[in-house]
């Protein structure tokens, strides 16, 4: 089977690729410099893009940070070239991991549909979800499951909001970190003196983040930010769990 997840960033990135090698089944999911995704397709990603490509036996998941989540559209165009030309190898499951900011649920849902229809698939999709969509190449039916995951499932934000949250969930400790994080960044932005720095609400939101797991491992906080990335159990959180459950499910 041959899965794809399409996301925003390189964060998104190594934090499914660590999320989905830790909670898979064995034999587990690991990343494979030197696989291709087929020897008749490459996808051209672009410069500010990343691959990553996992196998498992003959499976392959292919995790695709596109550059934000309103770059969805040449990945969409891409996965359907593919799917439509060589639909015995096609992606089975298609994987929609965005933030949603500022926007409701729905309207990021429609945006995806919108990019599908464009491109010939007229898809009805509900988030966290499975969505089967059926299609036909030369009078042969073919089946994917088309999942958007927009998160946070119930508020704004992004995926660091999550990842907040898993932290302040922890314990009362972690809990006033990440309050007191939140707080010290909040004031730092309304103290007027800023001119160059976050001027804007996703950079203040990952400024928050930084300050969080910065204060909770600051034995590596001069590491590379990577690696202070990992410093937590992801899956071992229930907020990050629930939040990526669809993503484990399909990927066990």
């Amino acid at each position: 089977m041959n899965i794809i997840i399409l996301c925003e960033g390189f964060d998104d990135v190594l934090i499914l690729g660590y999320f989905i090698h830790k909670t898979s089944n064995d034999p587990k999911w690991f990343y494979n410099d030197k696989a291709i995704i087929s020897e008749h397709f490459k996808i051209p990603y672009k410069k500010g893009e990343k691959l990553e490509i996992y196998t498992r036996g003959n499976d392959k998941l292919v995790i695709w940070c596109v550059g934000g989540k309103d770059c969805f559209d040449f990945a969409i165009k891409t996965i359907y070239k593919f799917n439509t030309n060589f639909p015995m190898e096609r992606f089975e499951e298609i994987i929609f991991f965005s933030d949603r900011d500022r926007d409701e649920i729905p309207t990021s849902i429609s945006k995806i549909e919108n990019i599908f229809k464009d491109n010939g698939w007229s898809v009805s999709v509900s988030n966290n979800k499975q969505n089967l969509f059926k299609y036909e190449i030369e009078s042969e039916e073919y089946k994917v499951n088309i999942s958007p995951i927009i998160i946070p499932f119930d508020t704004e934000g992004a995926l660091e909001t999550v990842l907040m949250a898993g932290i302040a969930e922890t314990n009362d400790e972690d809990n006033f970190v990440v309050k007191s994080a939140k707080q010290y960044i909040k004031d730092i932005v309304e103290s007027g003196i800023l001119i160059s720095y976050l001027k804007h609400d996703r950079l203040k939101l990952k400024a928050e983040f930084s300050a969080v797991i910065s204060v909770t491992n600051p034995d590596r906080s001069t590491c590379t930010f990577n690696d202070l990335l990992l410093s937590h159990n992801w899956e071992e959180k229930p907020e990050i769990k629930r939040h990526l459950k669809l993503i484990e499910d399909i990927c066990k």
